[in-house]
């Protein structure tokens, strides 16, 4: 299978959690599966300092303030590439209107509708709008909790096997350190 991924959201939102999950998942798609072929699609060159991959697989794709990426850019590639499966992992924000494969979107959470107060007003705009499409354009959305699969199925009423959680798993550099340095270092 060729699999595209938007990865923006690796050097964008690198420190939150976004952003962590994107990185980790480029890197772990790469390292992990020699079945499938991937097309990472990155804003830029950034990547080469990031993650230790054969440049190939990285499709630099030049950006616009407005939303050529995802109008014009995005589906172009996909289509030139023959990608069979398309994923977006920032909550499908950024999932093109035009559909040429597979569309997958990992959704994180609902905060913005649920606690709108903690979001941008410009952030809770696009979600308003995008989020509904996004649940009816995607084959399969991927999310990271039963709570978060539970307020998509109440917001969203998408069938269960339409679904699918997978948990997500801490960086490796969170290790278990020995009992006696961790006393030392809460005590300093």
């Amino acid at each position: 299978m060729k699999i595209g991924l938007d990865a923006r959201g690796a050097i964008w939102y690198r420190g939150t959690g976004i952003g962590t999950y994107t990185y980790q998942l480029v890197k772990a798609l790469y390292s992990i599966d020699k079945r499938n072929e991937y097309r990472f699609f990155w804003p830029g060159d950034e990547f080469q300092n990031l993650i230790p991959c054969k440049y190939e697989v990285f499709q630099s794709i030049e950006l616009n303030k407005d939303r050529f990426w995802e109008e014009v850019r995005i589906p172009t590639r996909v289509a030139q590439e023959k990608i069979d499966l398309y994923h977006v992992p920032q909550n499908g924000i950024g999932l093109p209107k035009t559909k040429h494969c597979q569309q997958v979107a990992t959704v994180h959470d609902l905060i913005p509708f649920i606690y709108p107060e903690t979001s941008s007003s410009e952030y809770l705009l696009i979600f308003q709008n995008e989020m509904p499409r996004i649940m009816e354009q995607c084959d399969l959305i991927i999310t990271v909790s039963e709570f978060s699969k539970r307020d998509i199925q109440r917001y969203f009423n998408l069938p269960d096997e339409k679904i699918a959680i997978i948990y997500e798993a801490a960086e490796d550099i969170y290790q278990p350190i020995e009992k006696n340095k961790a006393k030392n270092f809460v005590k300093q």
